[in-house]
């Protein structure tokens, strides 16, 4: 599934005969979901994911138990963005109760 950004922001649908191949360039669905994060408030996004982190290590896991909030005192995240033309930006979040 791909459109154009403003296509997005009109809501317009795709044409019914056509598919994805029709469309020479445009952003990926999970680029899409990303654009969306990015949206959303910061602190909304961080305990969502937490609760997701959560949720799986209930049902994979077997723990019950578990919660985040209990168990995490400092957390280091990586983040490697990759834009157009092969640029890079790598840069590190800390999150930690003080």
């Amino acid at each position: 599934w791909k459109t154009s950004l403003t296509g997005l922001l009109k809501q317009e649908e795709l044409p019914a005969q056509g598919g994805a191949e029709d469309f020479a360039e445009g952003m990926s669905y999970r680029d899409y979901l990303r654009m969306l994060l990015f949206l959303k408030n910061r602190e909304t996004v961080t305990m969502r994911a937490l609760d997701m982190i959560e949720k799986r290590m209930r049902l994979d896991r077997g723990l019950d138990w578990f919660a985040a909030d209990i168990c995490l005192s400092q957390i280091e995240f990586k983040s490697i963005c990759t834009f157009r033309k092969g640029l890079k930006y790598d840069f590190k979040t800390y999150y930690g109760y003080h």
